[in-house]
């Protein structure tokens, strides 16, 4: 799917949510790339939650990107609650995998099917 495609399809999509899966080992002539990629994303789907582990590499420069846009609509999904402190952004959405429930997650869903964003405790 080439980035055409992708943003008519996802422009399509009622709260869509958008991982990126990369490298920890990212070149770091890929960076500035990856940055504006996030950017241009976040800039041209005001409505789209990016989500991140917020390992080293990709994921940080990714959740960069976003935030230069809007920090609000970054979520990380981490772990443990402790992980990457100093890489988050202290205005975006926090959780740690250990504190959602393996049965649902809180917060995060109005029902079957209809995802909205979930709301800081």
């Amino acid at each position: 799917m080439d980035y055409a495609s992708f943003l008519h399809y996802i422009s399509s999509c009622k709260d869509p949510v958008i991982l990126l899966e990369g490298t920890r080992n990212l070149p770091d002539a890929d960076r500035p790339a990856l940055l504006r990629l996030a950017e241009m994303l976040a800039g041209r789907l005001p409505g789209a939650i990016f989500r991140t582990g917020n390992a080293t590499g990709s994921d940080e420069a990714f959740a960069e990107g976003v935030c230069r846009v809007d920090a609000s609509r970054l979520q990380y999904i981490l772990p443990s609650s402790g992980m990457g402190k100093s890489r988050k952004n202290p205005s975006a959405y926090s959780v740690a995998v250990e504190n959602i429930s393996s049965v649902e997650e809180p917060g995060w869903c109005t029902g079957p099917n209809k995802p909205r964003r979930p709301t800081q405790d």
